[in-house]
């Protein structure tokens, strides 16, 4: 394994390069996973992983089709951040400057995908209340439920355009409850089949996000969600 700093304890560094941070028995850890850590970062990489704190186990699956000789590859940092902020983080916890496609592609290509990136997480928080269990910031995001279903339509769409396939369960997710929400169970449960799906190999099966939309599968009208905002 790689370290990017130079100093006296090589085998620190390598750890403090290719940990990954997980919280499991209530305490923080830092692992060291030889296979996955080989990976290159990409911004928009072609596998995802979680750990398993039951088994102990560090699962890497494709996140799309990987064709025959493309490398494998993860994201070493939040991805829904503009290519300024993904490329400072890269520098400064890795050393080296980020070169994926789309880091390298040209200004205008850019700016588009950065118009996106910053759409997604501004969606992404108006919908976030709008299914909120506190009953408190629902209400305060009642103005944007007649625009809600649209909107999570333009949210999947989004994360679909910026081929974020390592993340878009959470699009998924929001969507699945913004339907269920306003009592359209057959678009809460296609939204959530596809939550569920994805979910399983982004996050794992004991998953919080994952055991609700699976429990939004088998009852929708008893979810908490269903018509909140009726």
């Amino acid at each position: 394994m790689a370290a990017h700093n130079e100093s006296e304890e090589p085998y620190i560094e390598k750890i403090y390069t290719n940990t990954f941070g997980e919280d499991f028995g209530e305490e923080e850890h830092s692992l060291v996973v030889p296979e996955t850590a080989r990976m290159n970062h990409d911004c928009r990489p072609n596998a995802m992983y979680y750990f398993d704190w039951n088994t102990l186990v560090h699962y890497t699956h494709a996140s799309r089709r990987i064709y025959a000789g493309e490398e494998i590859t993860i994201t070493y940092i939040d991805p829904l951040q503009t290519r300024l902020r993904r490329r400072a983080a890269i520098k400064s916890s890795w050393g080296f400057d980020c070169s994926c496609s789309l880091c390298s592609a040209e200004n205008h290509f850019i700016r588009e995908s950065d118009r996106r990136v910053i759409e997604i997480n501004r969606i992404s928080k108006i919908l976030d209340e709008v299914v909120s269990q506190n009953e408190t910031e629902r209400e305060a995001a009642r103005k944007h439920v007649s625009a809600a279903a649209e909107m999570a339509d333009l949210l999947v769409s989004l994360y679909e355009q910026e081929r974020l396939h390592a993340g878009i369960a959470d699009g998924y997710r929001l969507a699945a409850l913004v339907y269920a929400s306003i009592g359209n169970e057959w678009r809460a449960v296609k939204w959530a089949m596809m939550a569920a799906d994805i979910g399983l190999i982004h996050d794992g099966p004991e998953d919080e996000g994952v055991l609700d939309v699976r429990r939004l599968l088998l009852a929708p009208r008893q979810h908490w969600s269903w018509a909140v905002n009726l």
